[in-house]
């Protein structure tokens, strides 16, 4: 059955390639051979694929064409609130059934089992087992019951409300503020500009059942909605599930139109300006607003791939632009996408360094002149064509590895947006034809329609903050006007022609290679003293990741040099290497699938990287280069302490951020290592300070493990080895960390916060103590914290309708002293803070008094098991398990021995864990409040 499904499937990607040879502009896209679509009688669509990316696994989707955009005005937030309904209880899945039947079976809620609300849809989302029938049928009743049976119990109801009034209640602040003030600008005279999803308060809190009724009754209907599954399953059976369970559902009678809801074009410049004293950030957007321009031809496609072009070489100059010292923004980038209500809008972001606000609009504005006056340059489009065509090679290269999840998701939005679907084949074949075609002249015509002086949006977002000038509507303005009539040079493409490296190192030697045959894993010794693990997997088919590490870290730099230590990996990675700077080598490596950036933490220097196949020896050297190569660069060094600097400077207004800074604070004793980064110490930095620093812990390579997990070719891959890892520089030694004495405090903490006008508060309690590292501890460790947080989730949310989320974090530590912390976050109403932290002690203590009954039991090694066999299949899981072997000392058999610990494991292991693991001897308690009036 497998054989004749492949044979199926590539004489279909056989034909499509076929006529793709042969597309016209004027060619319909074709649909995605591979997907069986259908529509039943009483107008519901489906969509079904089979992938076994990852084996034994299905993603399903019910989209719902009905958002928020559909409320009567006694029903704003509705649409949010059916969702979370949805959960509470349906004809099959009483109450918290659902939640807890999913659970049962190894999807955790939140992560497999979720949903989201929007302006025009609602869509959920499940990942399933296939692993029997039995199971996958269930998962597909839980989609029909959404569908049309939810049960909207009256006293499900009036416990959610104080759940989603806490999601509103987490959303609210400076952002939100700003944007309730900016959206009826941007979406003028729509709908959108008065129907957020969130809704209204007072709806929320009090809003008769009835109203909820009608929006599900009227909205929740066949012929608005779709069925997606992809997965590891017979299409024919599938295809036949959904017949049977969904083909019953039926329309109301007297329905009501679907009003596809438009934003009206403007003629003249919008602008919006909003200030905030809690405001994060200083923000600045222009968007230019055109109707949707749908792509359901050849020559649409094409036209679509003209605009990426345009869009990814403007992204390049404006990110040329941010690494110079002197640069206005923090970070800048343009967009060219699908909106709300109809249209495409042509954007442009940035967020503005404080005191350069006006400078920064000026700035971003004359680089869209630029463009219009100059165009781009031949030099940037066949970059950028070559990093297209690149992309789509590497879609095409992973076609048969690539997670279900990605098809469900592009299937949902072509049924919602219609966006087309004709496959990576037929793409990636229209990409090669096409693109190489493309001019200069073609792509630096699209600023007539992309940079239109019809209907611009201007939109200025700033930290209000005393002495500080905020520019009016009106400045704005003239800025817009005037920047219309400059004369502006051209762009000069700097480029070079030298090679990454004009001479290769002198090549060392794997001196000795030892085989671990049941992790497929193989460790080579070299002859500079370093070592390299190695795993070649076949789980994708274009991917090497790669890491490297070493004892040491920031902990070896002295106090007085530690700021300049902790920023040496940034000033080393935005300075380039060798002879070429940053943007020079991004110019160099274009075509290419490669990253490499030196890491260093507190306790360990290292590298992080990943490379198509074919590019592997232009990531080794990038790490010989990044090894013995730093580049000085001024101008880099100015540029990041810059940014940070301006990050700085505003960080500070935020409830937020001054929250967590206090919560790292508190949790290390206010160690002077451990202090949050300010101007004052940002000031201290020294660039020869962190080059040296750099220099001495990157000198010497004896004590290090390079990791390589991927599609690689092992005798090339020995090649590299040998030239640019065993040739880097070494001499014998024990490298180690230096232990700073940085500990969790003892005994009872108590710390309060006062932050922001907002109703919100932050809770973020610790517990800590003495750990025995090893694979099995934590293990049980983290099964006790997740039995832990599943019945937090049920008191606090469930019963107590007191928080819309609950996390437990454990935190196991190995280095520089054996410990744990397990944290416990969540943030609720402030005057239900010490009710909640209560309720939490509580459920503390009963983990402490009693195992957990069985189906708690049975649920944490349910999703541990389905976890572990996904994880199994991925080289990320893989790279990480295999440094964190090597970093503790371990038998790299810890990683299979999972497996057994999944097994074993019983409610006894978990409570003698909670005995330990939830003592309250050291408790820290953080407490985030709004400011006293």
């Amino acid at each position: 059955m497998v054989r004749k499904y492949y044979l199926l499937v590539l004489s279909l990607l056989f034909a499509v390639s076929a006529s793709a040879q042969q597309m016209n502009l004027s060619d319909a896209l074709p649909q995605d051979p591979t997907v069986r679509t259908g529509t039943l009688p009483n107008g519901l669509r489906y969509y079904i694929r089979k992938n076994i990316k990852p084996e034994h696994r299905m993603e399903v989707r019910l989209a719902v064409h009905a958002g928020s955009v559909l409320e009567d005005e006694d029903q704003q937030g509705l649409a949010h609130m059916c969702e979370h309904m949805e959960f509470n209880g349906t004809d099959h899945f009483p109450k918290q059934d659902l939640v807890n039947y999913m659970e049962s079976i190894g999807m955790r809620f939140g992560a497999h089992v979720n949903a989201y609300t929007s302006f025009d849809e609602t869509v959920y989302m499940l990942e399933l087992p296939t692993d029997t029938l039995s199971t996958a049928e269930k998962g597909m009743q839980v989609l029909q019951d959404w569908a049309g049976h939810a049960t909207l119990d009256s006293v499900e109801i009036d416990k959610e409300r104080g759940v989603v009034h806490e999601e509103w209640r987490l959303g609210r602040g400076a952002f939100e503020r700003v944007q309730r003030t900016q959206w009826p600008v941007e979406y003028a005279g729509s709908q959108y500009a008065v129907r957020l999803p969130i809704g209204k308060e007072d709806i929320i809190l009090h809003t008769p059942q009835s109203a909820l009724l009608r929006f599900y009754h009227t909205w929740y209907r066949p012929d608005l909605m779709a069925v997606i599954a992809v997965g590891d399953f017979d299409v024919n059976w599938m295809e036949n599930q959904i017949k049977s369970k969904f083909g019953s559902l039926q329309n109301p009678p007297g329905e009501r139109e679907r009003t596809k809801f438009t934003v009206p074009m403007h003629d003249s410049l919008r602008i919006a300006v909003a200030s905030d004293s809690e405001l994060q950030f200083n923000m600045f957007q222009m968007s230019f607003q055109r109707p949707d321009q749908p792509e359901r031809t050849v020559g649409e496609y094409r036209a679509q791939l003209v605009r990426g072009l345009f869009v990814s070489m403007l992204n390049k100059r404006l990110q040329e632009m941010g690494r110079k010292p002197d640069a206005p923004f923090i970070y800048a980038a343009a967009n060219d996408g699908g909106d709300l209500g109809g249209i495409t809008n042509f954007s442009l972001f940035c967020i503005e360094k404080p005191g350069m606000v006006s400078q920064c609009i000026k700035t971003m504005l004359e680089e869209l002149v630029r463009v219009k006056e100059h165009g781009f340059t031949a030099s940037e489009l066949e970059r950028e064509k070559k990093e297209l065509l690149r992309s789509y090679d590497k879609l095409f290269q992973e076609r048969d590895k690539t997670e279900s999840e990605k098809f469900a998701d592009e299937y949902v939005r072509h049924f919602l947006h219609q966006e087309p679907f004709p496959g990576i084949v037929y793409e990636n074949e229209l990409a090669k034809k096409y693109v190489p075609g493309m001019t200069i002249a073609e792509v630096n015509e699209l600023t007539k329609p992309l940079i239109a002086n019809a209907g611009p949006v201007m939109l200025q977002s700033s930290l209000r903050k005393a002495g500080v000038a905020i520019p009016t509507e009106s400045e704005l303005r003239t800025i817009y006007t005037e920047v219309q009539h400059e004369q502006l040079a051209a762009y000069e493409d700097k480029v070079s022609n030298e090679p990454l490296m004009a001479k290769l190192p002198t090549r060392g030697r794997i001196v000795s290679s030892k085989s671990i045959p049941d992790l497929g894993v193989t460790i080579w010794k070299l002859s500079n003293g370093s070592q390299v693990v190695v795993k070649p997997t076949d789980f994708k088919n274009d991917q090497v990741l790669f890491s490297a590490q070493v004892p040491g870290g920031t902990s070896l730099a002295s106090d007085t040099d530690a700021v300049s230590a902790e920023m040496a990996d940034n000033i080393v990675d935005e300075s380039g290497v060798g002879n070429f700077d940053a943007s020079t080598l991004e110019k160099m490596l274009a075509g290419k699938v490669v990253s490499l950036s030196p890491s260093i933490s507190s306790l360990s220097d290292g590298f992080r990287g990943s490379a198509a196949p074919a590019d592997l020896e232009t990531m080794f050297q990038l790490l010989y280069l990044y090894a013995t190569s730093p580049r000085r660069d001024e101008d880099a060094c100015k540029a990041t302490i810059n940014k940070y600097g301006a990050y700085l400077k505003t960080q500070g207004a935020s409830p937020e951020a001054t929250f967590f800074d206090s919560v790292g604070v508190v949790l290390t004793q206010h160690h002077p290592r451990t202090v949050p980064m300010s101007e004052e110490r940002l000031s201290k930095v020294s660039l020869d300070k962190a080059l040296t620093f750099y220099k001495e812990q990157y000198s010497n390579f004896d004590g290090w493990t390079f990791f390589v997990v991927g599609t690689v070719d092992t005798t090339k891959l020995k090649g590299y080895i040998e030239q640019y890892v065993a040739s880097l520089p070494s001499s014998p030694r024990t490298p180690a960390w230096r232990d700073l004495g940085i500990r969790s405090p003892k005994g009872a903490v108590d710390e309060t916060v006062y932050k922001g006008t907002e109703p919100k508060s932050f809770v973020y309690l610790t517990l800590s103590g003495p750990f025995q590292y090893n694979p099995r501890n934590r293990f049980v460790f983290s099964e006790m914290a997740q039995v832990l947080e599943i019945k937090l989730r049920e008191t606090l949310r469930e019963d107590m309708s007191g928080v819309y989320f609950v996390s437990v974090q454990p935190q196991p530590q190995h280095y520089p002293i054996e410990q744990y912390q397990m944290s416990i976050f969540f943030s609720c109403a402030p005057d239900r803070v010490n009710e909640l932290i209560g309720a939490v002690k509580q459920k503390l203590d009963t983990m402490t008094m009693k195992a957990p009954e069985p189906t708690y039991v049975a649920k944490v090694k349910a999703m541990a098991q389905k976890e572990y066999e996904v994880n199994l299949k991925k080289n990320d899981f893989w790279l990480s398990a295999l440094r964190q072997a090597y970093t503790d000392h371990e038998d790299p058999h810890m990683i299979l021995d999972r497996a057994n610990f999944i097994k074993e494991i019983t409610g006894d292991d978990i409570f003698a864990a909670a005995k330990t693991y939830c003592s309250q001897k050291n408790f820290a308690k953080i407490v985030l409040y709004p400011e006293k009036k």
